[in-house]
């Protein structure tokens, strides 16, 4: 991971904070509107495990070739990945992914 001027590169997608560490800063004093706290965590991993067994059910659904049940989870796991960006802005984080090209 590497960590410049605010942002944190993670599996070529970009983390950003509405604040940046500066040298003789805290992270408490950058302006991510929720703390990450033991509270943040349980929230936040109840979201992926959400998103994923959502994702499970799409995998499954296409596996079977069953395209209704397929149409549906889809929706499911927007929903879910949606929820999760949310909570993520929300707090203050905002997640953006490389344009391909």
């Amino acid at each position: 991971m590497n960590t410049a001027g605010g942002r944190a590169e993670v599996d070529g997608g970009i983390v950003w904070g509405t604040g940046s560490y500066r040298a003789g800063r805290s992270w408490e004093d950058d302006d991510v509107h929720q703390p990450i706290s033991d509270h943040f965590l349980s929230k936040y991993r109840s979201l992926l495990d959400a998103e994923d067994e959502a994702f499970d059910e799409l995998e499954h659904a296409c596996e079977e070739g069953d395209r209704t049940q397929f149409d549906k989870d889809m929706v499911d796991w927007q929903s879910a990945l949606q929820h999760k960006l949310v909570f993520l802005q929300n707090a203050g984080i905002e997640v953006s992914l490389p344009v391909p090209g």
